[in-house]
């Protein structure tokens, strides 16, 4: 549904789902407003129960696979969506990533004894030994556990921005433009998929520039760091909004486009 992209990087805004973005944020006093137009949007296609702060079911049910946790505040633009862990499926996917963390662990430990245990044969008969040995870390336990995060939630961001917003992405293919067909935004969107050595994973994302008529510009940096530049609009402020997390949630906020909400708080609608 969109061309294929994946992790990320940012300058001078807080890094987001692992992409480094610049722009300057709008301290709007809509943000009221904002935050209100966000959960209609995104509630009008991904209906779903709401969860305990926690993340947990209020009724402690396990027939909807994923909850919505309730704002910290009203004026919070951010609606988090996250895998209900008492759902048969979503149990399995947990199983199925502790046993591909566990055997990568596994594997990396082996190695690590190899290595050893190689140093200590070549000590014992005045060889050359490696000035240090190989330390068991995080980056060990593979890429099963980033995937499994990411597929397990989608986090909604709505922000106020003001010129042109940039973001630099890391992935093994660039992010790419997504059909708003005439509409009052333009997307951006990049698929999942795993890049680099040692291999990371990266979200599936999606990036929409409410209120903007300019084209997107995706630039190539390296191998697997992409730029994409969205803005300005020539009417002033607009609403940038990010999503990140389970394939098949973006899939559907593409696929239907909700946003309408967000346009009728830009100045002047």
């Amino acid at each position: 549904m969109f061309v294929a992209g994946a992790g990320l990087l940012i300058s001078s805004l807080p890094t987001v789902g692992g992409a480094r973005l610049r722009g300057v944020v709008r301290q709007s006093r809509e943000t009221t407003r904002l935050a209100a137009a966000l959960r209609e949007s995104v509630a009008g296609v991904l209906d779903v129960p709401e969860s305990l702060p926690d993340g947990t079911p209020r009724d402690g049910r396990a027939e909807s696979p994923w909850l919505r946790v309730p704002p910290s505040a009203p004026d919070e633009a951010v609606v988090s969506i996250v895998a209900n862990p008492l759902h048969p499926d979503q149990r399995a996917r947990a199983l199925q990533a502790e046993r591909e963390i566990q055997q990568a662990a596994r594997a990396s430990q082996d190695a690590s004894q190899r290595d050893y245990e190689r140093a200590v044969d070549a000590f014992s008969r005045g060889l050359p030994t490696p000035d240090r040995l190989r330390e068991i870390t995080l980056d060990d336990e593979g890429v099963a556990g980033e995937r499994y995060d990411a597929e397990s939630q989608l986090s909604v961001r709505a922000t106020w921005q003001e010129g042109p917003f940039v973001l630099t992405r890391q992935g093994p293919s660039a992010p790419g433009p997504v059909a708003s067909a005439e509409r009052p935004w333009v997307c951006v969107a990049a698929a999942a998929g795993e890049y680099g050595r040692p291999a990371r994973y990266a979200p599936t994302e999606l990036w929409v520039a409410v209120g903007v008529s300019t084209t997107p510009t995706i630039r190539t940096l390296a191998e697997t760091t992409f730029e994409v530049t969205l803005g300005p609009s020539p009417n002033g402020p607009w609403v940038l909004l990010q999503a990140q997390g389970d394939r098949a949630l973006i899939e559907t906020l593409i696929a239907d486009a909700p946003w309408m909400p967000l346009v009728r708080v830009l100045p002047g609608r």
